[in-house]
């Protein structure tokens, strides 16, 4: 069985059996390591950043690809959810307005990091897939549905894609057509 030598950040190194994760071979080594769901591919809080040997890593299986995208689209609908709330409590209340959003979800390689303008650091993500899911976004207008997901982000919790309506669009600087799942709903009163 092969086995691989890890530099924690905390300049402390640790061997890792093949097949054994990060998550397991840190725990077991004493490093603290936050984790939600116990290295179930659930909840993304057990995360690293990999600073070399990236050719070492095995790739994404498909469990972790896949609790990926049930977690995106769990998200959406919890933002979803919780804009309705706002929206119930203070919005209409308050100013006789709503506030709508589009959500959209694609998947695809990216490039990610931090960069620092001025004092503060900011997420960067950069990638065919991010211009992909912007323009998707845009789409749910169109579409007129406030949640969309590209078939190519696999099955979402409990059903197939196929249980939702689906369209066929084409959007600006996308060569290729898109085939969108419509997994929301109607804008109210037709706004955005």
């Amino acid at each position: 069985m092969k086995n691989f030598e890890v530099e924690f950040s905390s300049d402390r190194n640790i061997r890792i059996e093949q097949g054994q994760s990060l998550l397991e071979a840190s725990l077991a080594a004493g490093i603290p390591h936050f984790h939600v769901c116990g290295g179930n591919a659930r909840c993304s809080t057990c995360r690293v950043l990999i600073l070399a040997g990236k050719e070492q890593l095995s790739t994404r299986n498909e469990k972790e690809i896949h609790e990926s995208a049930d977690a995106a689209v769990k998200s959406g609908y919890e933002i979803l959810e919780n804009l309705e709330q706002l929206n119930r409590d203070y919005f209409t209340k308050n100013f006789d307005q709503r506030i709508n959003l589009g959500i959209s979800i694609h998947t695809g390689t990216v490039v990610a990091g931090e960069i620092r303008i001025g004092n503060k650091k900011q997420l960067l993500v950069m990638g065919y897939p991010v211009n992909v899911a912007a323009r998707l976004q845009n789409a749910t207008k169109e579409l007129n549905n406030n949640f969309i997901i590209s078939s190519e982000a696999l099955e979402i919790p409990d059903k197939l894609l196929s249980d939702y309506p689906s369209s066929v669009i084409h959007l600006r600087g996308i060569a290729e057509p898109v085939n969108v799942h419509l997994l929301g709903r109607s804008y109210e009163n037709g706004h955005t």
